[in-house]
């Protein structure tokens, strides 16, 4: 388990820049209406239409480097499980059950995605990790930056740093009404003992 090893988990994810996508999204958008707007032989209608489709690509759904890294504060998750569910008979051929169980789980060691993370307002410094804001921006030219409010550079990695961290208990209860006929049926041969 990455979480309680004394290693660290590298992979890769896709994720939402919340900061950057939107602006994204508008200048893409505004790429298309330019690219509408010429005759369909120019050139600069495809790498425009182009340009519109690999920027909200890149900021609208990142591969993002997802580094986890272990938790040695982690503590065991703990259950408790009670299940009710008497059976009536009401006929030789008829049961009918009914079913209850609760289940209560305590300190359930989750992993946060790179989507949920980057869906969180506050985070510990270190968990995103973005690229400077310049001029070597790879969607934005510094002008774009300035008209579409810009601020922060795009996303470089999204670390889970407490990984496992525990969510608070969870107690799911279920009521589960079946219903099961069954029918015996025997059969033998003729000149078998007994029939």
């Amino acid at each position: 388990m990455t979480e309680s090893a004394q290693s660290t988990k590298f992979a890769f994810a896709g994720g939402e820049d919340l900061l950057r996508c939107p602006q994204a999204r508008t200048l893409a958008a505004d790429f298309r209406t330019q690219a509408n707007a010429l005759p369909s032989n120019d050139p600069q209608r495809a790498l425009l239409s182009a340009r519109a489709d690999n920027l909200v690509n890149a900021e609208c759904g990142a591969s993002l480097a997802n580094i986890v890294a272990p938790n040695p504060a982690l503590k065991p998750e703990t259950s408790r499980n009670a299940t009710l569910g008497p059976v009536f008979g009401p006929n030789k051929t008829t049961k009918v059950s009914v079913d209850a169980w609760l289940i209560e789980r305590k300190n359930e060691i989750n992993l946060r995605s790179a989507s949920e993370l980057l869906l969180e307002p506050t985070l510990a410094p270190g968990v995103i990790t973005r690229n400077a804001l310049d001029t070597n921006d790879r969607s934005f030219s510094a002008a774009e930056q300035a008209q579409y409010g810009v601020k922060v550079g795009s996303l470089s990695a999204v670390s889970d740093l407490g990984a496992g961290v525990t969510r608070a208990s969870a107690v799911t209860a279920r009521a589960h009404v079946a219903r099961r006929r069954a029918r015996s049926v025997s059969y033998r041969p003729r000149g078998v003992p007994g029939s």
